[in-house]
């Protein structure tokens, strides 16, 4: 196998997640406790999370919180 192409995905929700994270550490709130947002919300989250698809291999993108990796069999 021959690795193409790899990178990360789920970037343009990065800083969300990471500043809920801290706020749920600062709040004595473990992972487990996290729960789906209301309705809204996660309907919103989900397009941008959808959007993003689009522009993996037409823009590089900063870090996120999935890596992606392409490989083709020689």
């Amino acid at each position: 196998m021959k690795l193409e192409r790899a990178g990360y995905f789920n970037s343009l929700l990065f800083p969300l997640a990471v500043a809920e994270r801290a706020a749920s550490k600062l709040r004595g709130k473990s992972d487990a406790d996290v729960k789906l947002p209301p309705a809204p919300l996660n309907t919103t989250l989900e397009r941008v999370f959808a959007a993003e698809r689009y522009l993996i291999g037409r823009l590089p993108l900063p870090p996120g919180l999935s890596l992606f990796a392409v490989a083709a069999a020689r």
